[in-house]
């Protein structure tokens, strides 16, 4: 009899040790796939909208796959430049919001040896023409050092992002949702310059910090120094061998100012945002810490950015080309 009722024991705690373990990883999945209220598209343009930037993506899925050079493709690029015009044009609604925007556009030519999955014994020879892009860079005026690089080297932040998709999918999440996303961030930094830039909607110097993208008093800049500019890249043949992003590093007129950089990219069709790749470093280090911090619900892993240098996944992003001159 005491050795039968050992043995049940043993059976009910092993039982219980995996219950434990079963709740306690459904627990995690749930906590990790919960996403924030998604806030509608008439909150105010200082305010992050999901529901804005969920219009903008599902009108460009719902124009089909949008594969480099492609019809479909051009009008998604049509589309953001509207909405971009439309937030540069908002600002006379306020007055002098003390900031500088230039929109370009610009087409990309050149080629590169592309080593497929990272392994140099696999070389592939791309070869581009007429690659299509559109920025958007917002700094302030009262900046007085000058834009072009003079005493400015490599002072802008950018975020990249491609607009292309496989010509066998709409691309809702690749990469519409992120091109997307880039459009309202942009709505929110020219809506929220004061918080940003140190800047008041005259174009005088603030000492305070506004609730907004800049975050808490405490992470106020000093107002006098120089504050660069923040840059916003679409480009498209990402798809297709990383070509688009290839040339916005070697021929777009502003990437020499280029001192950081953030790629905006799928990685599944759901679930929160992830940090899954960074070049190693100190200012990497120091935008996590500042990132973690600033997000409500920072979410990373170092898996993925070891996957892809060791080569087990024959793809690869944009980050690449970025990372490789920045």
């Amino acid at each position: 009899f005491p050795t039968r009722r050992s043995s049940d024991l043993d059976t009910n705690r092993v039982l219980i040790a995996w219950a434990l373990i079963v709740l306690a990883c459904s627990s995690g999945w749930y906590l990790d796939r919960r996403l924030p209220t998604p806030v509608a598209e008439d909150a105010p343009p200082t305010v992050f909208s999901e529901g804005r930037a969920l219009k903008l993506a599902r009108v460009m899925e719902a124009g089909g796959p949008r594969p480099a050079g492609s019809h479909a493709e051009a009008r998604a690029f049509d589309l953001i430049r509207e909405e971009l015009r439309t937030i540069e044009s908002s600002r006379s609604k306020v007055g002098d919001d003390g900031l500088d925007i230039d929109i370009v556009e610009h087409s990309h030519s050149g080629q590169f040896p592309l080593h497929v999955g990272g392994d140099t014994r696999h070389e592939q020879l791309m070869v581009y023409g007429d690659l299509a892009s559109l920025a958007i860079r917002i700094r302030s005026r009262d900046d007085d050092v000058p834009p072009e690089g003079k005493g400015r080297a490599r002072s802008a932040m950018l975020v990249s992002v491609h607009v292309d998709s496989v010509h066998t999918s709409p691309g809702g999440s690749d990469n519409a949702a992120s091109a997307a996303v880039a459009v309202e961030l942009v709505r929110n930094v020219v809506a929220d310059a004061d918080a940003l830039f140190g800047v008041g909607l005259r174009g005088t110097e603030t000492s305070r910090v506004k609730p907004g993208l800049a975050g808490t008093e405490e992470s106020r800049p000093d107002p006098t120094s120089a504050r660069g500019a923040l840059i916003v890249m679409f480009s498209t043949g990402e798809e297709y061998g990383l070509v688009g992003a290839h040339g916005l590093v070697t021929t777009h007129p502003w990437f020499p100012q280029v001192g950081f950089a953030v790629n905006l990219e799928a990685m599944g069709n759901g679930g929160p945002h992830r940090m899954f790749q960074a070049t190693p470093g100190v200012l990497t280090s120091r935008f996590l810490r500042m990132w973690s911090e600033a997000s409500r619900k920072p979410s990373g892993t170092v898996v993925a950015s070891d996957v892809f240098a060791a080569g087990l996944i024959a793809s690869d992003t944009d980050h690449r080309d970025r990372k490789s001159v920045v």
